[in-house]
């Protein structure tokens, strides 16, 4: 849960939820259909480029679009429920999960700070 990106962490979470739950029907209706939620690392796009200092500041810089491709290839072959590309986003995710108030500790350092300049309230 990303401060300032609430929209888009709510419906990752979302997205992931209804993975998990469309995943349990299937099985239980005895389907060999895998669906999968896949997060993959910010690509080198014309949408992400904007954004681009901002990730490389929080030490995810923009990766390209093979890469990506690799990824999100690579697990649906592997039938992967889920996934998430990148060591920063995958321990971010697990330390949530874990201690959200130690994550929020995190948060207040720099990570935080480029969140809160970019997407914060402005005073009016």
């Amino acid at each position: 849960a990303l401060p300032y990106y609430s929209a888009d962490v709510a419906t990752r979470s979302a997205l992931s939820t209804l993975c998990q739950a469309l995943n349990r029907e299937l099985q239980l209706e005895g389907r060999a259909l895998t669906v999968s939620y896949l997060c993959p690392e910010p690509a080198d796009t014309e949408a992400e480029r904007p954004y681009g200092s901002l990730w490389a500041q929080m030490g995810a810089p923009l990766i390209s679009v093979d890469k990506v491709a690799d990824f999100i290839l690579r697990e649906v072959a592997a039938r992967t429920s889920g996934a998430i590309m990148g060591r920063q986003t995958r321990w971010g995710s697990l330390l949530n999960a874990v201690s959200p108030t130690l994550f929020d500790l995190v948060l207040r350092g720099r990570m935080g700070q480029q969140m809160k300049a970019r997407f914060g309230s402005k005073p009016r």
